[in-house]
């Protein structure tokens, strides 16, 4: 008996566990001990992977445009993102486009925001 396959293309779909177990056996420590792991990369030390952050516990996804951010490393670069700062209180609040690498202000929640590039 023959059988044909669905025309429909098939999708492998995975996923990164993040919990502080992991992260924490690699962050800053010597490039062996991330050599073999999806969770870590070698800069020097063990750093997080690209498109990540480390939030003091663990690699967190980076964010995109609106989202909230709480430091000003959660942005993503690659997509000429900032982190926004509160004039006011100096603390990060929402991950904003940067335009033309220029100072850029904006309202955030009724206060000004600077950011530079």
């Amino acid at each position: 008996m023959i059988s044909s396959l669905p025309s429909r293309p098939l999708s492998i779909i995975g996923s990164i566990q993040h919990t502080p177990e992991i992260y924490s056996s690699l962050h800053n420590q010597s490039c062996s001990a991330c050599q073999y792991s999806r969770y870590g990369q070698c800069s020097n030390v063990c750093q997080c992977p690209l498109n990540t952050y480390w939030n003091q516990g663990i690699c967190m996804n980076q964010l995109f445009e609106n989202q909230t951010c709480t430091q000003a490393n959660a942005y993503r670069i690659d997509l000429n993102l900032t982190c926004a700062q509160n004039c006011n209180n100096g603390i990060y609040t929402q991950c904003i486009a940067i335009i033309n690498s220029k100072i850029f202000i904006s309202e955030i929640n009724s206060k000004y925001v600077m950011t530079l590039p």
